[in-house]
């Protein structure tokens, strides 16, 4: 579930997160799923292994993820019904 907006603390305007952003977000948490089931398999690692290896990864996307979030003023939609000019 998405924050609608956050209020700066330094302009006191709205700020949104960007669609660019969000996906971003997606698609490191797809990378994450991808990892933990393909290191287990790739180096024979229990599922204990597996769930011991997934705090490493939590703390890596928790100090990559603020670098990837990028704001804007203006709240976007996807149009997934593009209108042809």
């Amino acid at each position: 579930m998405d924050l609608p907006a956050m209020i700066c603390p330094y302009c006191g305007e709205k700020q949104y997160q960007t669609q660019k952003s969000k996906m971003k977000g997606g698609f490191l948490t797809g990378i994450v799923v991808f990892l933990m089931v393909w290191i287990p398999n790739l180096f024979d690692i229990s599922v204990a292994g597996t769930l011991g290896f997934l705090p490493v990864l939590i703390a890596i996307i928790l100090i990559i993820y603020p670098y990837l979030v990028e704001l804007s003023s203006t709240e976007e939609y996807i149009n997934f019904f593009r209108d042809k000019q």
